[in-house]
């Protein structure tokens, strides 16, 4: 083997290590735990986890950045986003950081937006954010997990009942 495909190698199992790594620490119980996470520029990365009943989960987390916080709620994790396959897509702080959407297809048309202010992404401190699904209603919220920072939902009239993933 060539210096470069070896390199090549050694860099695909650090990624591997590193998205273990990255779901290890997602899903630590210490709710201190800080991790950076670096854009991933098409890909999801997918916890290993499923929700306990499909089509019923959320997903709470901290994040900063100047725009484009993407969550997808899925039935089976796929690597690259696509509009094959159906999924719930939430980006928070999308078209430089104008507006929060909601869409059925990565990468597709949106079925639901918002321009709240309060969606948006904060570039200098980190903020919380949670998203949820339950049978068809998807939720985006700010702070705390909780019915009363709901900013934005959305009820899918034909919802995608075996959601299990998080992306």
């Amino acid at each position: 083997m060539t210096g470069k495909i070896i390199r090549k190698i050694i860099r695909k199992i650090i990624r591997k290590r590193i998205r273990n790594e990255l779901t290890r620490q997602l899903l630590a119980k210490d709710p201190e735990t800080k991790l950076a996470l670096k854009p991933c520029y098409g890909e999801y990365v997918w916890l290993n986890e499923q929700f306990e009943e499909p089509g019923k989960g959320s997903v709470s987390f901290e994040a900063k950045g100047n725009n484009d916080l993407f969550i997808a709620f899925s039935s089976i994790p796929f690597k690259v986003r696509n509009t094959d396959t159906s999924i719930y897509e939430t980006v928070i702080g999308g078209w430089d950081n104008s507006k929060t959407v909601i869409r059925i297809r990565s990468l597709d048309k949106s079925v639901a937006e918002t321009e709240d202010k309060a969606t948006l992404v904060n570039p200098i401190k980190f903020q919380r954010y949670w998203v949820s699904v339950n049978n068809g209603k998807v939720v985006v919220g700010k702070d705390d997990l909780d019915e009363k920072n709901k900013v934005f939902e959305w009820t899918d009239p034909y919802p995608i009942e075996d959601v299990a993933y998080v992306g």
